[in-house]
């Protein structure tokens, strides 16, 4: 497969977050065509930061600046990734930025080996002290969880997921399942996780039927025998508001069963007696103004 950094490769920083793809990769290059402007920023013969515009200049044919990241002045470069991408990518939600700041936390804690320095404190590199880890997992995750303002809990449940299921934590950023499903999948017992995984993104695509809600009919009290036409209007009046607060379409069992009992046709009287008296009361009080 070639290469699409021209022999360059992205540092494991960088790869916290995704690449652009698809129609919204075709704008960006598009905005690329007229040359690269913003030089792509190197950090340890790798790519902390341009990797969509070293890829683009490539397919285009375009010269691409470059310039070194410099840790003494510039500080984490942990830091600078989050503010360079998550900050300009406001679309991505809660959970795209739990993953990204994981798998952020994972990069720059890493696991040196033989001689590769790349997970070490930019200090021991220069200095040449011996090779170790710059924190434990735990201490790394509360750096990032200052750094980025993601929770450490919410990079927890996903590392948790990651190590027990990465093909739980893939189908999250596919948008499949919800990060509480993939903590499903992950928690049920290693044998059972694909058939467990293949349930939660078939529950998933299923479409949702959620019952209608019926709006709360107030209940209004009878009148009083001895009350004054004042208090006669307000209960008509509320009665009224009663029978407009009636949803017919999520109350249609309701009503078929008062049919079937014929106490409809009683309600049906009753509501022509009020109308008659609303209407007669109306004309009375109109007639009395002129």
């Amino acid at each position: 497969m070639t290469n699409p950094y021209g022999g360059l490769k992205p540092h494991p920083l960088a790869e916290s977050f995704p690449m652009i793809e698809g129609d919204a990769y075709e704008r960006f290059r598009d905005l690329v065509k007229p040359g690269v402007r913003t030089p792509i920023v190197m950090f340890e013969g790798m790519i902390l930061d341009g990797r969509n515009r070293k890829k683009a200049s490539q397919e285009l044919g375009l010269a691409c600046p470059e310039r070194t990241y410099d840790p003494d002045t510039e500080g984490d470069p942990a830091a600078f990734v989050w503010s360079e991408n998550a900050d300009g990518r406001r679309h991505m939600d809660k959970t795209e930025l739990a993953i990204a700041a994981e798998k952020l936390a994972t990069a720059r804690q890493g696991a040196p080996k033989g001689n590769d320095n790349s997970a070490l404190d930019p200090k021991q590199r220069r200095t040449g002290a011996p090779l170790k880890k710059i924190s434990s997992p735990d201490k790394t995750l509360e750096d990032i969880a200052k750094t980025t303002g993601v929770p450490k809990r919410a990079m927890q449940q996903v590392r948790r997921v990651t190590t027990a299921s990465p093909e739980a934590i893939e189908a999250v950023q596919e948008k499949k399942i919800t990060l509480k499903a993939a903590e499903r999948v992950a928690k049920a017992p290693e044998e059972e996780r694909p058939a467990v995984l293949k349930e939660e993104i078939k529950k998933a695509a299923a479409p949702r039927k959620r019952a209608p809600k019926s709006r709360a009919v107030p209940q209004v009290p009878p009148p009083k025998p001895d009350a004054d036409p004042l208090e006669l209007i307000k209960t008509l009046q509320s009665a009224t508001g009663a029978l407009i607060n009636i949803d017919l379409a999520t109350d249609v069992p309701f009503f078929r069963n008062e049919i079937t009992s014929g106490r409809l046709d009683q309600w049906t009287k009753e509501l022509q007696e009020l109308a008659a008296a609303a209407s007669e009361l109306s004309q009375k009080i109109g007639k009395a103004k002129k």
